[in-house]
């Protein structure tokens, strides 16, 4: 983590982006890029506009997925609010590992390990590393607890990219 994320302005911003609404511009339809490996994985880039109608470079939605391989194991999935090439809100599910709380000092689950999925949030001590856990739920209803907690407005439902269970092999 670098020094810009612990800035307290740079915080401050933060939190003030992600409370304020944003419009995606980006389209009614999902356009998933292929992020190649096997199982292939794909990624999404989201244009966001704000209240001034102003759609600054540096504030966007990325979102991530990766079908899993294992039966019974939930597909890896992650949406993420970046600003000016920081993750300052994520929602992430990767199935059956855990995020460890190294940042949140004084937040009730600081130290703790997280399962997924779970929400990552600002703290005062970083931009990027505190995570609340989350019910398990399907994909698009993640995408929808990410866009009430990202303030974003006017976003398509969620369209998972088709993969082809002969691309594992």
């Amino acid at each position: 983590m670098s020094g810009e994320d612990l800035d307290p302005e740079r915080i401050a911003a933060a939190r003030a982006v992600i409370s304020v609404p944003k419009t995606w511009v980006s389209g009614d339809e999902m356009v998933w890029v292929n992020n190649a490996g096997k199982p292939p994985g794909f990624k999404l880039r989201g244009a966001l506009e704000t209240v001034e109608r102003y759609q600054p470079a540096g504030l966007f939605v990325d979102i991530y997925y990766k079908a899993s391989r294992i039966p019974g194991v939930r597909d890896k999935i992650s949406f993420t609010l970046m600003l000016n090439g920081a993750r300052i809100l994520g929602l992430d599910d990767n199935g059956v590992s855990h995020h460890r709380n190294d940042f949140g000092v004084g937040r009730p689950l600081y130290g703790q390990e997280v399962g997924f999925p779970h929400l990552h949030t600002v703290s005062d001590d970083a931009i990027y590393g505190y995570a609340e856990p989350l019910e398990a739920a399907p994909p698009a209803e993640l995408w929808s607890e990410f866009l009430r907690r990202a303030t974003i407005l006017y976003a398509p439902p969620l369209r998972l990219p088709t993969v082809q269970q002969d691309l594992f092999t």
